[in-house]
């Protein structure tokens, strides 16, 4: 599902809401702490474990050399965060997509098969996770009729998928901002209003037939692994009243607090109790799903979603859901559910994506660079294997069991809306940092914490000026070329006036009046739909060039942000902007080992780097391209 920015919101609020509820000790404020820091310090994470040889060496108090004039020190350069007339030129012509071979990079062919593979996973990656769920589905179905059960309760009626309508229309009601309330804004109007819109580009985007699916196989998923019993609105209150008789004193039975004695109640399918087993927060989930079943009470919408969204993943889980890029498969698999093999060209038929050439040109530009970096990790002994990466990866998802936020909650603000998508990127960035992080030194790092990145680390904040040249319905190379061509002529002949640009662009998302936006990295990403994901396959961030190496004064772009599909990418368009100032808090941190800045001040620069690296791939990788 691809969701707008005011949903996402909503989901997060629906999740914070849910691990509040299921943490006894945790107070109101702290979801909201913990996501409020999530968006003012996080990073594009490859999760750096420094080795415990590194030492702070001479250096303990980073306060002490500090850089006096940030805007002498932006003056100098940072090879390793390109600017955009850096960016090595990617442009392959004409390609047939259905031909066998659709190019060879250094003689290894990119087959039809991988070229959908790779489409796939760029345009609907989120809709595959929903594919292996209705595979697991059918699955369980088929199970259920062979002993002898009556599965056609288990399809989806209209009331039901009426119901699952509903269920977003209030989803995004929540998601309505507050303080549009206190100014007066009708916020039912607004939130009808963006309920509606999205029910339109979901409908444009698949088709109005497939969307009635797409609703149709949650509300079946729902039916038949969560059907927590429930009574009648009418028969509530005797029921409640036969409760109170059975427990003590008046009052309904203690909750039920899951231990190694507890059993499965029969209205519970076995693939739900396992799937609600697999970390201490489900565990608590399952407790209070077995309440309400108990009391027949259903489950209240406010933490559905969050129970519903873990188990997915806890289906998914159990029953093994693996990619092409996890382990090896014939060229013509796209991924294994369990035992059931998806094929590249059944899962290409049901979701069909629709791409334009500018949409296969960045497909492929991924796929060089994948290939590419892989191929240099292997040959420098760097690449994590599968088994080696396998156990890795388990432990950076135990990283997040009993967290407020799951991770799934926290790669949204990186831009995927797929775990797997995630996964696989993720593994990039570990085995660079496994081929080059010994050999950096803590001078090295401490030069990027104390000029480079050094208003990241005092949560200093860049004021940028934006422009925006919406993009509608024609996404081809020539309509983004056009567009581009027409900001570009646009800036020129404003001869230095930005406010001339500004009102010829106007910026989505700025309030009446609002000129400018301003803020640490990863505001400014919400800012220009900017995200991990889209730095990785781009190779560039508008908001990196702005944060890490403008100067005041700066017109940055036009960038045409062609990676339109990603979980920010709801505004596509042309992006420039012209940077007016820099806010230094001062009070440099301390750059001790031991110290969160320390660790984090490798992490922001191996990030960069890992990104630098990759352009640097394409850059080898392009010269060896051939189209047959």
């Amino acid at each position: 599902m691809r969701v707008t920015l005011a949903t996402l919101f909503a989901l997060l609020l629906i999740t914070s809401s849910a691990a509040a509820f299921q943490d006894a000790g945790a107070t109101e404020d702290e979801p909201k702490r913990e996501l409020k820091e999530l968006i003012k310090e996080s990073s594009i994470s490859t999760s750096v474990q420094v080795p415990d040889g590194f030492q702070p060496g001479r250096i303990q108090n980073a306060r002490e050399s500090k850089i006096a004039s940030i805007h002498e020190h932006r003056k100098a350069e940072l090879g390793y965060v390109r600017k955009l007339h850096e960016m090595p030129v990617f442009e392959i012509g004409p390609v047939d997509i259905d031909a066998d071979v659709i190019l060879t990079v250094d003689g290894v062919p990119v087959t039809r098969s991988l070229f959908r593979k790779r489409a796939l996973l760029y345009a609907a990656a989120g809709d595959l996770e929903r594919h292996a769920l209705r595979t697991i589905t059918a699955a369980e179905l088929s199970r259920r009729a062979e002993r002898g059960i009556d599965i056609s309760a288990f399809q989806a009626s209209p009331q039901d998928i009426a119901a699952k309508l509903e269920e977003y229309r209030a989803l995004m009601k929540m998601g309505i901002d507050q303080s549009d309330a206190a100014a007066g804004v009708d916020t039912a109007a607004k939130s009808e209003e963006q309920f509606n819109a999205w029910v339109e580009s979901m409908k444009v985007a698949l088709g109005e037939e497939k969307f009635h699916q797409y609703l149709a196989a949650d509300a079946q998923f729902e039916k038949v692994f969560l059907a927590v019993p429930s009574v009648p609105l009418n028969e509530l209150e005797s029921h409640k009243a036969e409760l109170n008789r059975l427990g003590q004193e008046g009052q309904l039975p203690e909750p039920i607090i899951l231990g190694p004695h507890t059993e499965r109640p029969e209205w519970m399918p076995t693939a739900t109790w396992d799937a609600f087993q697999m970390t201490e927060q489900s565990r608590n989930l399952l407790g209070f799903i077995l309440t309400q079943g108990r009391n027949r009470a259903g489950l209240p919408q406010l933490f559905k979603p969050s129970i519903v969204s873990q188990l997915r993943d806890g289906v998914m889980k159990v029953t093994g859901v693996r990619y092409f890029f996890d382990e090896e498969m014939p060229d013509g698999v796209l991924m294994r559910v369990g035992d059931h093999e998806v094929g590249v060209d059944e899962a290409w038929a049901l979701i069909n994506p629709i791409l334009s050439d500018a949409d296969i040109e960045m497909i492929l530009r991924e796929t060089v660079a994948l290939h590419a970096a892989k191929t240099a990790m292997q040959a420098a002994g760097a690449w994590l294997d599968t088994a080696e990466w396998d156990e890795l990866w388990g432990s950076y998802e135990q990283e997040f069991e009993g967290t407020l936020l799951p991770m799934k909650t926290v790669i949204t603000f990186r831009g995927y809306n797929s775990v797997h998508r995630f996964r696989e990127h993720l593994r990039f960035g570990k085995s660079f940092n496994n081929m080059v992080l010994d050999t950096i030194t803590d001078e090295e790092v401490l030069d990027h914490f104390q000029g480079g990145g050094r208003l990241f680390f005092e949560r200093g904040e860049v004021v940028l000026a934006p422009a925006f040249r919406a993009m509608t319905d024609d996404f081809s190379k020539a309509a983004w070329a056009a567009a581009e061509a027409e900001m570009a002529q646009v800036i020129e002949e404003s001869d230095g006036d930005w406010d001339v640009v500004q009102a010829r662009y106007p910026t989505p998302g700025l309030k009446d009046g609002e000129t400018t936006v301003k803020g640490q990295r990863n505001r400014l990403n919400i800012a220009f739909r900017e995200s991990e994901l889209t730095q990785i396959v781009t190779g560039y961030g508008l908001v990196h060039e702005a944060f890490y190496r403008a100067s005041e004064g700066d017109v940055i772009g036009p960038w045409a942000a062609t990676m339109r599909h990603h979980q920010w990418g709801d505004a596509p368009g042309v992006w420039a902007a012209k940077v007016v100032e820099f806010n230094r808090p001062g009070g440099l941190p301390q750059f001790v080992k031991g110290d969160r800045n320390y660790d984090m001040a490798y992490e922001d620069y191996l990030n960069l780097r890992f990104i630098d690296w990759m352009n640097a791939t394409v850059e080898a990788a392009i010269p060896t391209i051939a189209v047959p």
